[in-house]
């Protein structure tokens, strides 16, 4: 699974792709987070953090879900955490994991240990893009489909990619008309023209 910095950076500037997350367990996500302090002035913030402030984030691995009722802030996604032995000189005296909700509420956890859905960034897997569109074709038609991609229009493409990212591209550019600026100052998805 690819969780490189640029892949981080072109699932982070796709609203397109967060819009169709649905947490489940094996998803991994990416923690949004500023740490730049207003050291620089390229707009940081937590819900938009810089490329080097993207580099730093955590990636985690949804491991389980329960549904808990709304009052206690609905279904709950469990993520991380840690193991520690009682007793036996570890500063902390308890395994504990953190969640996301929806919402980012919860009555079951502290603080530091609870974030919403919005506070990440999905990185979808290879299956999980492959899975968003072609819908009614085979797998095998799919991969086709691809192959004719990037041998007749990836050409701005120089094949060290991951297939996330490459899947990805085809994605953004077969359903939203995108193609990924890999420029260092842009990292953004931009429009195609169709007059090209």
């Amino acid at each position: 699974m690819d969780t490189n910095n640029e892949y981080r950076a072109m699932c982070m500037n796709s609203p397109e792709i967060q819009s169709k997350w649905n947490p489940s367990e094996g998803d991994f996500m990416l923690t949004k987070s500023s740490y730049c302090d207003g050291q620089n002035n390229n707009g940081c913030t937590d819900n938009k953090p810089c490329l080097h402030c993207l580099e730093m984030g955590n990636v985690y691995v949804i491991s389980g879900k329960y549904d808990y009722d709304e009052l206690v802030g609905g279904t709950h996604w469990f993520f991380g955490g840690s193991a520690c032995v009682k007793g036996d000189g570890c500063r902390c005296n308890d395994t504990h994991c953190s969640i996301m909700s929806e919402s980012g509420y919860s009555t079951i956890v502290p603080s530091p240990f609870k974030c919403s859905k919005e506070d990440m960034v999905w990185l979808p897997r290879q299956d999980q893009i492959q899975s968003m569109f072609l819908n009614g074709y085979t797998e095998i038609s799919k991969v086709r489909k691809f192959t004719w991609w990037i041998d007749t229009e990836a050409e701005y493409n120089g094949f060290k990619d991951s297939l996330e990212m490459l899947w990805l591209m085809f994605y953004m550019r077969t359903i939203h008309n995108k193609q990924w600026n890999k420029m260092v100052n842009v990292k953004k998805w931009e429009d195609i023209n169709i007059n090209e």
